[in-house]
């Protein structure tokens, strides 16, 4: 034990003295932060604020007109959602949603754009609200509450129309633990990390390749491979400390570039909502779990995502001994997954989907797992973690070769 431990204290030095790695995890987690930054503040990555002129009459034919920014409209819609937290989603609540939307009949409402202007410049108090019924394709000015609920039980229906019975059931069990009516919460700093998950998707092959690009090919390049395998810990010890080792390295650069963007996007637009219903934000998910509990839970497989790009370039690395191969062939597959366009349900746990929040809690497709039905995020887990088991044990099938002088 003392021998190995002595082998993993130098392999993972031999890690942490490179300079790319510690470059790479800078910039990257950089980089997340000031894309928070601009989400909170620069109008133009707010995609759904748009510049623009917002102009009330009132029944006396005074006017009240007002430029506001994307950033603006963005804290007005906060500040109304901090004001409404903590509401029963009953039919009180939408009745003031219903008022608000026609002006409180002290103002000239008509149309959508007339109703966005009563909102920022007179109460933004139930914007949000109004926002869901929208967004659900309801006219607020006459949705009651128990047209939204009935207009949403009805989506969910047929969603599930093409599942099997089974499938049905098992959907119909998960929505019957979704306590309604909901109590609305202000959510902002958890939906931004929930929409942040995909960006860190795209990063992480990056910054786990520059790790771990050298961990096995290392040898080659010194010319110190055939000394290091003749040696008496050279083979299956010296493997095992070169993988954790490497695990150790990637999940610290995983964790430091996920932490980044979380603890900023915290600060930023605050923790408050963690309890919240994943409905709140996903109106078309059965999922019974809290929002906090849902950026927990696609956090947790991201770090996961981690240890597969570990495996992956360290696969890479030990069968090509060549550390610009084991650098690019993580990101070339990261990049190659948006080419793809099968009409299969595997494409589904590509990361560019499995990471998609605005679709990953919507998904009913179910996966059959040795008689037991698992959703696709449960399944992401089993997935991710045997795939990522597999490709460390293929490793060692490389530094057998590599003993045996085969590469």
């Amino acid at each position: 034990m003392k021998n190995f431990r002595t082998l993993y204290w130098y392999e993972l030095k031999k890690l942490l003295k490179r300079k790319l790695p510690w470059i790479m995890v800078l910039v990257t987690s950089a980089f997340m932060v000031y894309d928070a930054y601009q989400v909170k503040y620069d109008a133009y990555h707010l995609k759904d604020y748009v510049d623009g002129w917002f102009s009330l009459t009132d029944q006396a034919g005074n006017t009240v007109s007002e430029h506001l920014s994307g950033a603006e409209q963005r804290r007005l819609s906060d500040e109304g959602a901090r004001r409404v937290s903590g509401q029963i989603m009953d039919e009180s609540l939408f009745q003031k949603v219903r008022q608000a939307s026609t002006g409180n009949g002290q103002y000239l409402v008509q149309d959508t754009w007339e109703r966005e202007s009563y909102f920022y410049l007179i109460d933004n108090t139930y914007y949000v609200p109004y926002y869901m019924v929208t967004k659900m394709g309801l006219d607020p000015t006459i949705t009651t509450a128990d047209g939204f609920y009935a207009h949403r039980q009805y989506s969910l229906e047929a969603n599930w129309a093409e599942l099997t019975d089974r499938e049905a059931a098992y959907w119909k069990s998960m929505e019957a633990q979704v306590e309604k009516p909901f109590v609305y919460c202000y959510t902002g700093g958890y939906q931004d990390i929930l929409v942040d998950i995909l960006a860190l998707s795209m990063l992480i092959p990056i910054v786990v390749a520059s790790c771990l690009c050298g961990v096995f090919s290392e040898e080659k390049r010194t010319r110190a491979g055939a000394l290091v395998l003749s040696s008496r810990y050279g083979r299956f010890p010296q493997y095992w400390a070169k993988v954790l080792s490497g695990i150790t390295v990637a999940s610290a650069a995983t964790l430091s570039l996920m932490g980044a963007n979380v603890a900023f996007v915290l600060l930023a637009r605050g923790w408050d909502g963690f309890d919240a219903a994943l409905q709140l934000g996903n109106l078309n998910s059965s999922l019974p779990i809290t929002v906090g509990q849902a950026a927990l839970i696609l956090l947790g497989l991201l770090f996961l995502y981690g240890l597969l790009c570990s495996g992956v370039t360290m696969l890479f690395s030990v069968f090509t001994q060549n550390t610009v191969v084991a650098l690019s062939a993580p990101i070339l597959l990261m990049l190659c997954q948006g080419w793809l366009r099968l009409d299969i349900q595997a494409v589904e746990y590509l990361p560019n989907q499995l990471f998609n929040s605005t679709a990953v809690f919507r998904n009913v497709n179910l996966v059959n797992f040795f008689g037991v039905y698992l959703n696709n995020l449960q399944f992401g887990f089993v997935l991710y973690g045997g795939l990522a088991v597999m490709l460390i044990a293929l490793c060692w099938l490389g530094w057998r070769r590599s003993a045996a002088g085969k590469i």
